[in-house]
């Protein structure tokens, strides 16, 4: 395993154990798989385990609870967090340590070696503030400087943590801003990918006057990302069935891919149905993304002809059809195309049948915002949608 240094933490693996599976947020297993894998994981030298509460509930901190009873192996560290959101200030240290507390009984620890605020710290007036998750997901710069990160010193003198980090996928300037202060963060978690992209986590819209990216809230590199990526995952695919001994990393990749690709439903649906049928992430990605994607074009087509999406829509078609004038919807048929040209397997190829798509409706309807929840017109379209196309 190589090792890297994480600031105060010291060295540690540069393979990680993140708690969303563990939670069963990516679909349905059992609680002693997971046990078995957090054991696994240990044996084989990973020695630091990310968790949080929002994974399940509690789920992974649980998981972690039975797994080691309290006494973790040698050099093993682990994390948790808190998603604070706007909590008035005067509320914001007792709801913090109200978090750590239950995250340690959970884990049948005495101390956590990284807190990390779960919500993303944003400016103050920033438009970002008017997004309809705003409360839960996002923590004013304010509050943040003079009561949240006081909050974490004290927490570190008394020895309830380690040291205190931060999630970085929120507006990039204020991070930055915080690196640089005093006390400054331990550790940032950020997103690492090769269009440098959260995804469907992204909450901020790019403003500043110098912003090379464009000033809407989709920069032109975003508006092609989501076609970038979707190709990849299908590439993969194709990869996946057809050079069996590149098949593990393939559906590795695949899946990465596609899971950044704000394909929110896309990933909503795959998610519960690789618990449900032992289906690939990236193979079940590439097939529910055309389907998505006509009934999102349906819908705005009926309800908002006026929305700025539609443009995109048909840019991304022009530059998958190498077409200028190609529509929306050839766009999707020439992603449902490339589905049929890969050999993409349906549903039914791993088992599904009709019957089982309500429940598939369901559990990706009911995934928490933030981890590919199922919404609008995909899901809204429910079963019938899917079983028409199989």
């Amino acid at each position: 395993m190589e090792r890297g240094n994480l600031g105060p933490i010291g060295p540690v693996g540069r393979l990680t154990l993140g708690g969303g599976g563990l939670g069963q947020l990516w679909g349905e297993t059992s609680r002693g798989e997971c046990v078995a894998t957090l054991r696994a994981a240990a044996d084989a030298g990973i020695d630091l385990i990310d968790l949080a509460p929002r994974y399940g509930e509690g789920e992974a901190e649980e998981v972690l609870g039975e797994a080691f009873d309290g006494r973790l192996p040698e050099g093993l560290r682990v994390t948790s967090k808190c998603l604070l959101g706007d909590t008035p200030p005067e509320r914001i240290e007792a709801r913090l340590r109200e978090s750590i507390t239950d995250s340690l009984g959970r884990m049948r620890l005495e101390r956590l070696d990284v807190f990390f605020l779960h919500s993303n710290v944003v400016p103050d007036t920033h438009p970002m503030r008017a997004h309809p998750d705003a409360a839960t997901r996002m923590t004013p710069y304010s509050h943040f400087v003079e009561t949240v990160r006081p909050a974490f010193e004290t927490f570190v003198r008394e020895g309830l943590i380690g040291a205190w980090g931060l999630t970085g996928i929120g507006y990039p300037d204020t991070i930055v801003t915080l690196l640089g202060e005093d006390p400054a963060p331990a550790v940032v978690q950020c997103i690492a990918n090769p269009l440098d992209s959260p995804g469907s986590l992204k909450l901020h819209v790019f403003t500043g006057p110098g912003d090379t990216l464009g000033t809407s809230e989709y920069s032109p590199i975003e508006i092609i990302q989501p076609g970038i990526l979707a190709i990849c995952g299908l590439l993969y695919a194709w990869v996946a069935k057809n050079c069996p001994s590149q098949r593990p990393i393939a559906f590795l990749f695949g899946g990465m891919a596609l899971a950044n690709a704000k394909l929110g439903a896309v990933h909503g649906f795959a998610g519960p149905a690789g618990g449900m049928f032992e289906a690939p992430h990236g193979c079940l990605c590439g097939r529910f993304l055309p389907y998505v994607l006509e009934m999102n074009l349906r819908a705005l087509e009926s309800r908002d002809s006026d929305s700025p999406a539609l443009p995109r829509f048909r840019e991304v078609a022009s530059w998958l059809t190498d077409d200028a004038s190609a529509s929306a919807a050839a766009g999707v048929d020439w992603i449902q195309q490339t589905c049929e040209e890969f050999a993409v397997p349906r549903l039914r190829e791993y088992g599904a049948t009709a019957d089982d798509l309500p429940e598939l409706v369901e559990k990706a309807v009911r995934r928490p915002p933030g981890h590919g929840a199922a919404r609008g017109a995909a899901a809204a379209a429910g079963p019938g949608a899917l079983i028409e196309h199989g």
